[in-house]
């Protein structure tokens, strides 16, 4: 379920084609031990090297709230199943 979203459609299936089958694996195995930071270092890493740029990246179970400025159309937070994703573009270079 998108949260907010102003990043073409293309980059948002990437984003989650590099995490859903992780994220998935702790859905299916709920009393599993979370190791988010190896997934939030690949995703943050992949876009790095597809779009360039600064990318901050956060997974979350838990609540939040969240100002950030960001690059325009480099903005997307989306929730799949008990993870919330959010990703931005801090800087151009």
């Amino acid at each position: 379920m998108n949260l907010k979203v102003d990043m073409p459609h293309d980059m948002q299936e990437f984003i989650l084609d590099q995490v859903k089958p992780q994220l998935r694996h702790f859905e299916e195995n709920p009393t599993m031990e979370l190791k988010l930071e190896p997934i939030v270092q690949n995703l943050a890493e992949a876009l790095k090297n597809k779009c360039e740029g600064v990318w901050q990246v956060i997974i979350t179970t838990g609540t939040y709230s969240a100002v950030s400025a960001h690059v325009p159309k480099r903005l997307y937070h989306v929730k799949f199943g008990r993870f919330v994703i959010l990703v931005w573009q801090s800087s151009l270079y």
